[in-house]
């Protein structure tokens, strides 16, 4: 199961970059008439994103409103994606296609469920000789022979023209659609693999209201954890900046503080079926290791 975290190191931009992109197209296209120096004009951006103190999914809708149709959307999208052209060679995904040259018959990795847009897993793995299927909508028949790839939000590979079926879950309203549909092919891919296998979550936050809603629907009650998600520890640090915003606190209170945060953490992520694996900065050489 992987979430943008895997991009991260490939220069894929993450929700702020990619939305503060967004809106600087959106807003070009109000001011073609304004002259506005370059400074000026890098102002009027920073002040925008400023200003926009809602969710990542309802900015998303903001930006859509403005744009002329759904395939207007998608080629933005995707020339933001690439724009910084994103490379296959970390270390992550390297780690991530090792794991998976294992046989697909009853061992090694069954399957991949991914979050992202772009085509950095499926080029990382065919470069390592891995059969692959991508899966990115119903008409999409899984091959048992060949590892497949399920890109449950949508999918726009670089090089491809044919971006019409490229159905993306990316603001408010196609987060709606695939809520309130229980039979969405998306959401019957990302059950079976809850329901039957044990899950690992690389790169994932866990904060898509949809995928905990899932989660708790495929866990079994009063039952040791189905899944596993390597995530990193957020410990608070004592410094003075913290000093300066709290008061006079000691080490002994951010060591209680982070106790108790990570016991309520574990809890909270064993209530939806998921054995936390904490790392610090190792992530990559753990994932390497497994």
């Amino acid at each position: 199961m992987l979430g943008a975290g895997v991009s991260a190191d490939a220069r894929i931009p993450q929700w702020n970059a990619f939305i503060n992109r967004l809106n600087i197209d959106t807003i070009k296209k109000y001011i073609a008439n304004e002259k506005l120096s370059d400074t000026d004009l890098d102002l009027l951006y920073k002040l925008f994103a400023k200003n926009k103190d809602n969710s990542p999914l309802i900015q998303m809708r903001y930006i859509r409103s403005t744009l002329n149709g759904p395939m207007d959307f998608k080629k933005i999208v995707r020339e933001v994606l690439y724009e910084e052209n994103p490379t296959v060679e970390t270390a992550l995904l390297k780690s991530i296609s090792q794991m998976c040259k294992h046989p697909r018959m009853r061992q090694g990795v069954q399957g991949i469920i991914t979050y992202n847009f772009d085509d950095l897993l499926e080029k990382r793995l065919s470069m390592d000789g891995i059969d692959i299927k991508t899966i990115s909508d119903e008409t999409d028949i899984v091959d048992l022979e060949k590892l497949n790839i399920h890109h449950v939000h949508g999918y726009l590979p670089k090089e491809s023209k044919e971006i019409e079926k490229a159905n993306l879950v990316f603001s408010e309203e196609d987060y709606h659609d695939v809520y309130t549909n229980a039979y969405h092919w998306s959401n019957l891919s990302q059950l079976t693999y809850f329901r039957e296998h044990t899950c690992l979550f690389i790169g994932c936050s866990l904060s898509d209201p949809n995928l905990r809603r899932l989660l708790d629907v495929a866990s079994k009650p009063q039952g040791d954890p189905q899944h596993f998600a390597i995530m990193k520890r957020k410990n608070v640090i004592l410094n003075k900046e913290l000093q300066d915003e709290i008061g006079n606190i000691t080490d002994n209170v951010i060591n209680i503080h982070n106790d108790v945060n990570n016991r309520i953490n574990n809890l909270f992520y064993l209530s939806l079926g998921i054995q936390v694996i904490w790392v610090e900065d190792c992530l990559i050489s753990f994932i390497a290791s497994l």
